[in-house]
């Protein structure tokens, strides 16, 4: 397990960190409080190219709070790009994951069935 931090600086020079962990093929980023989605969302594409191209990942799975109130917005855009809510149980959730909402997306097929 690798701790990873990606700063980021979009164009209007704001600055973004996303923290992650390096593990089995998978890139782990909790999405923090407080961060706009749509002014993020340049910084946050360039970490899913980065673990793809320079860490190799297969999937990278995020996680932020269910009592975030802008939960169902980012829900819906990391759907659009292509991630995908992670059911209790699944592989890829820690058990005491509860209070957590934990999305996947699939780098070498974004098709791909993570549902398991």
């Amino acid at each position: 397990m690798v701790h990873i931090s990606f700063e980021r600086v979009v164009g209007d020079g704001k600055k973004f960190l996303w923290d992650g962990v390096l593990a089995g093929g998978k890139l782990f980023i909790e999405i923090p409080d407080g961060i706009l989605f749509n002014s993020s969302k340049e910084s946050f594409i360039e970490v899913l190219e980065y673990a793809d191209r320079a860490l190799h990942c297969d999937h990278v799975v995020i996680c932020f709070r269910k009592e975030r109130s802008d939960r169902v917005s980012l829900i819906r855009n990391f759907m659009f790009l292509g991630f995908k809510v992670l059911p209790a149980g699944h592989r890829f959730v820690p058990a005491s994951s509860g209070s957590v909402v934990y999305m996947a997306y699939s780098i070498d097929d974004p098709g791909e069935d993570d549902s398991d």
